[in-house]
C-alpha cells in the first residue's frame, strides 16, 4: 500500500493502535487492577521512544543522546510502576 511506505506513516499507524489498546484497557472495569495499569505504562513508555527517535528527530542524534533519551525513558517508567505497585493498596 502507497500510504505506508514512509516510516514516519507506519510510526504514526502504531502509535494510534497502541493508543486504542491503552484507551480500551484503561476503559474497560472488567480487566481494571494493577497488572492492566502497568501494561498501560508499558504501553506509554514504548510510544515515548517512537515519538523520541521518530517525531523529535533523535534517531540521528550521537549515540550518548540516544542512550540517555532511552534511559530517561526507562527510568521514569520504572519510577512510576514502583509507585503505582507500591500504593496499590493504599
Amino acid at each position: 500500500m502507497v500510504l505506508f511506505r514512509r516510516r514516519i506513516t507506519v510510526i504514526m499507524a502504531l502509535l494510534f493502535m497502541a493508543t486504542l489498546i491503552s484507551w480500551r484497557l484503561g476503559n474497560d472495569g472488567a480487566v481494571a487492577g494493577s497488572r492492566t495499569a502497568a501494561i498501560v505504562i508499558v504501553i506509554a513508555a514504548v510510544k515515548m521512544r517512537f515519538v523520541m527517535r521518530d517525531f523529535m528527530e533523535i534517531k540521528d542524534a550521537p549515540l550518548r543522546l540516544k542512550l540517555f533519551c532511552d534511559a530517561w525513558i526507562g527510568v521514569v517508567a520504572a519510577a512510576i510502576l514502583i509507585l503505582q505497585w507500591q500504593t496499590r493498596d493504599g
